[in-house]
């Protein structure tokens, strides 16, 4: 924490070495120091650096777990600075050390965060995690929906990490009431991967969590373990928070917003999602009646199970038809097809019928594939194919966009201003291929353009 605010640090393990190394060092501003260390304690040390000339006006603030009235007494008599009982947090050594005068650096932005799980073991290993990432704060830790709430109230946090499945308060309804106070508190659920961890999941998300990340699954170690809620969980919560900044970024298209490159009826519409993609994907293509005539694939990144549920979810609130799409479906008339979760998906044709090939071979990035999907479509469709790149973090979907502008394609993007996370269309942006940059409802009202050239347009 010292070094991070821009301070030269040097250890001791006991009062004898301290007092060595103070006697080698000509330039030491303060000593913290804990009480109970072999060889000579803290209240040792204190008392012999008060008895030293070149140490007497030094500095020293006892860090301990001794925090009993006597235990402090006796501390300050011996001439202590101040005095600060273990755990201690970031803010109370700050506090201490401004109350001392001693010079603050600005430090690093670490996004604050609060844990909420009923078991010890996962809010143990997720408060670990947390505190050994550079980028991150442990706000806290809560074992049920009412202490949740009860911290927010006290020291409102960045983010949350709620557990969905809680005695009690359980985190459908510890979200609810964090909405009702906290509208901009953004939360991430964290569940299990099982239908019912996926029902009530897709369920929080339509109450207002910005995504959800599924617990580690089949782990050989705690290592493992700690790899997956590391580049899971964790690179979620700092591309949620780390948002603002990227939007504070300006944005650039290369080129005012331009018809499509060719005449071709729009044939095929192919979809990438990902984070807040569940929310964005409803504001757009609620925007559609049951008569929309185009075909409509998503690749919306999401594990086995969930992408069942999802679209489900989907077609009970959209007039469109919406299932999950399954190996040999034949991609014909209106209707959405959802790719599904934890396989390879991409489009070929029987007969001239664009069908959905399902694949266990999967890629090394999110299966299932903005990108596999986007160039497969640009191959079979090419300049009949219309693209959009939607809310979610990572760059999948840029070189398949890349394919169909090629292919003389059309691609659009969701506005970075309306997205979760905007690096997948922000990504598409910087290419240079986006035609044009909409909200969902916008993105919505131009597939419906589309269908109306469509409908004008002879058949072949």
């Amino acid at each position: 924490m010292l070094e991070e605010i821009g301070h030269e640090v040097l250890e001791a393990d006991n009062g004898e070495h301290a007092l060595e190394r103070l006697d080698a060092e000509s330039a030491v501003d303060l000593v913290l120091t804990d009480w109970d260390m072999p060889v000579m304690n803290g209240v040792t040390l204190l008392r012999s650096l008060r008895s030293h000339a070149d140490h007497y006006a030094l500095p020293v603030v006892m860090v301990t777990q001794n925090a009993r009235p006597e235990n402090v007494r006796e501390a300050m008599v011996a001439g202590a600075t101040g005095y600060i009982t273990k755990p201690f947090s970031r803010n109370s050594i700050l506090e201490k050390l401004t109350a001392l005068g001693c010079e603050i650096h600005p430090a690093p932005d670490r996004h604050r965060v609060l844990v909420v799980d009923d078991a010890a073991v996962v809010r143990r290993m997720l408060a670990q995690r947390i505190e050994s990432d550079p980028e991150l704060e442990l706000a806290g830790v809560a074992k049920d929906g009412q202490a949740a709430l009860a911290f927010v109230d006290s020291d409102c946090p960045d983010i949350v990490v709620l557990d969905v499945e809680m005695p009690g308060m359980d985190g459908l309804e510890t979200l609810a009431r964090m909405r009702a106070r906290y509208h901009h508190l953004p939360v991430v659920m964290y569940s299990v991967l099982t239908e019912r961890g996926a029902r009530e999941t897709l369920e929080a998300l339509s109450r207002g969590a910005v995504d959800y990340v599924t617990k580690p699954q089949a782990v050989n170690s705690p290592e493992e373990a700690a790899q997956q809620i590391d580049g899971g969980l964790l690179a979620k919560v700092k591309a949620i928070c780390g948002e603002q900044r990227l939007r504070a970024r300006p944005t650039v298209i290369a080129a005012p917003p331009q018809p499509p490159v060719s005449d071709a009826k729009t044939e095929l519409i192919t979809i990438a999602a990902s984070t807040g993609g569940p929310d964005a994907l409803l504001g757009m293509l609620s925007q559609l009646p049951a008569t929309f005539p185009i075909p409509i694939v998503v690749a919306q990144h999401m594990p086995p199970i969930f992408t069942e549920h999802f679209a489900r979810r989907l077609d009970r609130d959209i007039a469109l038809p919406v299932r999950e799409a399954h190996h040999n479906d034949r991609i014909e008339g209106g209707g959405v097809w959802i790719l599904p979760g934890g396989k390879a998906s991409t489009l070929d044709l029987d007969w001239q019928v664009p069908v959905i090939h399902v694949s266990d071979v999967l890629d090394r990035g999110p299966n299932p594939s903005a990108d596999r999907l986007f160039r497969s479509a640009a191959r079979i469709r090419g300049p009949g194919v219309l693209a959009i790149v939607m809310t979610g973090m990572g760059r999948d979907g840029m070189l398949g966009s890349a394919a169909i502008a090629t292919a003389k394609g059309r691609v659009l993007v969701q506005d970075c201003a309306s997205s979760v996370v905007s690096s997948m269309p922000h990504a598409v942006i910087e290419s240079g291929v986006a035609e044009q940059e909409l909200p969902p409802d916008a993105l919505g009202r131009e597939l419906l353009r589309s269908a109306q050239s469509h409908r004008k347009q002879p058949h072949d």
